[in-house]
């Protein structure tokens, strides 16, 4: 008889899980559980489709139900599991019980609701209880009203912010061990507490890579990633996963910001000590139309002048320098390193990591020249 495996939530963690250990091992049976009719929908497109930037909303659905079915896997929508029983390794969902030999949690994380008492001393109207129907807008393509269920609200702008939480409802319920931040402990892993049960995405925290401290609620990316080193694993493979340098960005019309691991505030914050380096490179060559300043702060430890963290933000490329800062702090690297690296070279695209490169030069330059200014 296979061995079999469910995975509880149908997102980028649970899904990256499920198929993973279909395909590590195609004799598992793998099951799959969500609470919605849909699958692959990608949340981080939201505000690009409100922007009418997506046309439809029905683009963020990445594929289908029937994709994964025809991939080996038994999926189970629109089906909430309600209980986990670890000693009869069991799940039970619709009144029904499943049998399991090993199980993942991929629950995610849920809102955090306001703090009305709070907000209301500030002077914050807040309408509890409320639902949000929509937008109205006026000629000039201006939010002008929202319409809620107690009527319809005038405003000159609206923002949508709630904090997540990780949803460990049912990780709590069979006992699973929690950490600092509420969320699942796991190994390397995935592991839980539990034997043969493992967890990833938003329900867990992992170690920072710098200050090894937990963290939690990352992107979806994060998440993708860590179901698939737990999909691995429960098909029997031996796959680890790195304590993070969480390379991060967002766009502002057509600019970027974007950065990895700590900047200049969180490591005063955390009494970190740090050097500055700064440096200001172009996107392409400097000939080349549409050519646009690129702006690199590094942050690197004092001495051995390793890698820490930093800042970026101009036009295009800034993605890429994120990603690729971030894995070479995590392997060490010094501004010594990325002031004498290989460097790809093409008009259209500039030197890609000249900007980087600049940055470190001037931050030996400055360290070079703060050891002469000390007393031998």
């Amino acid at each position: 008889m296979s061995e079999r495996l469910v995975v509880i939530g149908g997102g980028g963690s649970g899904t990256a899980a499920a198929t993973i250990a279909k395909r590590c091992n195609p004799d598992l049976h793998v099951t799959l559980f969500s609470e919605f009719p849909d699958i692959a929908y990608s949340p981080c497109g939201i505000p690009y489709a409100h922007g009418r930037e997506i046309p439809e909303f029905k683009s963020l659905f990445l594929s289908t139900v029937q994709r994964y079915v025809e991939d080996g896997l038994d999926m189970r929508m629109e089906t909430t599991v309600t209980d986990i029983d670890l000693d009869r390794r069991t799940v039970t969902a619709r009144n029904k019980h499943e049998g399991f030999d090993k199980l993942i949690l991929c629950t995610g994380f849920l809102w955090e609701q306001p703090a009305q008492e709070a907000l209301e001393k500030l002077g914050v109207n807040v309408r509890m209880g409320t639902k949000l129907l929509g937008f109205t807008g006026g000629a000039d393509g201006r939010v002008r009203a929202v319409s809620t269920s107690a009527g319809e609200l005038e405003c000159d702008v609206a923002v949508i912010c709630l904090h997540k939480l990780p949803n460990t409802s049912l990780a709590t319920s069979i006992g699973l061990e929690l950490g600092t931040l509420g969320a699942v402990v796991v190994d390397d892993h995935m592991r839980t507490s539990a034997p043969g049960v493992w967890a990833a995405g938003d329900l867990i925290e992992v170690p920072h890579g710098l200050s090894m401290l937990p963290i939690t609620g990352l992107t979806g990316s994060h998440a993708y990633a860590q179901g698939r080193v737990a999909g691995a694993n429960a098909a029997g493979e031996d796959r680890t996963y790195d304590p993070v340098w969480i390379p991060w960005g967002f766009m502002s019309g057509d600019y970027t910001i974007g950065g990895f691991s700590i900047g200049e505030t969180l490591a005063e914050a955390m009494g970190i000590p740090y050097v500055v380096a700064k440096g200001v490179g172009v996107s392409r060559a400097r000939y080349f139309p549409g050519a646009a300043r690129t702006h690199v702060k590094l942050l690197a430890e004092p001495g051995t002048l390793r890698l820490i963290g930093g800042q970026l933000h101009g036009g295009e490329g800034i993605k890429e320098r994120c990603d690729f800062l971030a894995f070479v702090a995590k392997r060490g690297a010094t501004l010594d390193d990325l002031a004498w690296m290989e460097n790809i070279y093409s008009p259209p695209i500039g030197a890609l990591y000249e900007p980087i490169q600049i940055a470190a030069q001037n931050g030996l330059a400055e360290h070079a020249r703060a050891r002469e200014q000390v007393p031998a």
